[in-house]
């Protein structure tokens, strides 16, 4: 990775990085908590479609709701939901 990216990953932002205590941008946030929830295997799986379909809806999600002050717990289980009905 080159080092200005490296530099935008780490403690550059708003959104949660799931377990480190650390806060990234939104979109490497999202991609390490997609990241972490597939080496950690916490997905479900939709198998007529053979996705794992809550794994990218829910990550992409925390980054966004921690980085936006003000999301209601309704925006944030309905972001996951969208998420999940489109990946299947």
């Amino acid at each position: 990775m080159p080092e200005d990216q490296d530099d935008a990953a780490e403690d550059d932002g708003d959104a949660v990085v799931l377990g480190t205590g650390r806060r990234a941008t939104t979109g490497f946030a999202a991609l390490a908590n997609g990241a972490l929830a597939h080496a950690l295997d916490y997905e479900d799986a939709h198998d007529p479609s053979r996705t794992h379909p809550n794994a990218a809806p829910v990550a992409a999600a925390v980054a966004l709701a921690s980085a936006r002050p003000g999301v209601t717990g309704r925006e944030f289980v309905l972001a996951i939901a969208l998420g999940s009905d489109v990946t299947c």
